[in-house]
């Protein structure tokens, strides 16, 4: 063992190729056979030392090399260590070869991170998938549409004043910045009509529509039901909407219905206001 330290110490061995210097070592280990027990693994730990300095690697042997390490090793006990050799520098290459495929999949986004957010995409924070979403979206809209329908018919109207509710389908585009109508070809806007005859001619005809945050359901603000062409909004949540619809949210429908057809015909009433006065001017 003293002479093997020295000649690891000496100037020929320290300029030496590291694969022949991992070789040297680790062969002249086993050979010499210090320990009862153990020498191929410290053999191989030195041979590591060599590898490790010149590219930062260890020396990789795996079970299924254990057949041509013991062949090449055999080989060099019949004064032909070229296949050990070789076999050393096929085994440090295959270690380069595998942290370089290491660091290059460590560059790579973190794959359960990544399918998070993926499914992510196709349901809200609240874990609602965006058709169900969707779904609540009409089903709101209905109700506020029967709650409307109902308030129109309970009003005695004169002959001269038309007032109605119908569904259309589709939608337009969303009122407000990062929200999302429900999708073209599934859902329906309501459009409401106001209408009075002669002298007192005026006509009003708003939309309403549902829109929905784009990033995602919230609990302060789920869905709303927007009126385009009118101040009016009426929120909300998931939670009073599925899986059925609650009393709350009833009560709220149809106080709004009655604001909303107090609204339009208030604004039916100025116009048609503004219209007979002209017809009075002649």
């Amino acid at each position: 063992m003293h002479r093997l330290v020295e000649e690891l110490s000496s100037e020929r061995f320290q300029t030496a190729h590291p694969v022949l210097q991992a070789s040297y070592a680790h062969y002249a280990l086993v050979a010499i056979h210090p320990f009862a027990d153990g020498n191929g693994r410290v053999a191989r730990a030195l041979a590591s030392v060599y590898t490790c300095r010149a590219k930062s690697v260890p020396l990789l042997i795996l079970v299924e090399h254990s057949r041509t390490y013991f062949d090449s090793l055999a080989s060099a006990d019949k004064d032909s260590p070229a296949s050990f050799v070789q076999f050393i520098a096929d085994r440090a290459v295959d270690a380069m070869r595998l942290v370089g495929e290491s660091l290059t999949t460590a560059g790579v986004p973190d794959l359960d991170t990544t399918l998070a957010h993926l499914k992510a995409l196709y349901r809200t924070p609240d874990g609602h998938t965006h058709q169900e979403v969707d779904e609540a979206g009409e089903k709101l809209l209905s109700e506020f549409y029967e709650a409307v329908f109902e308030k129109i018919a309970s009003l005695e109207l004169p002959d001269t004043i038309e007032l109605r509710i119908e569904k259309v389908t589709g939608a337009g585009a969303p009122s407000q910045a990062g929200y999302r109508v429900i999708r073209a070809g599934n859902g329906f806007h309501l459009r409401l009509a106001a209408k009075s005859s002669s002298p007192a001619a005026a006509a009003i005809q708003p939309t309403f529509q549902i829109e929905i945050p784009g990033a995602g359901t919230g609990r302060d603000h789920d869905l709303v039901i927007v009126g385009v062409g009118v101040p009016e909004r009426i929120p909300a949540q998931m939670s009073e909407l599925v899986p059925t619809i609650g009393s709350g949210l009833m009560m709220r429908l149809r106080l709004a219905a009655e604001r909303t057809v107090g609204m339009l015909l208030s604004t039916l009433l100025s116009g048609a206001t503004n219209t007979f006065q002209q017809w009075m001017k002649g």
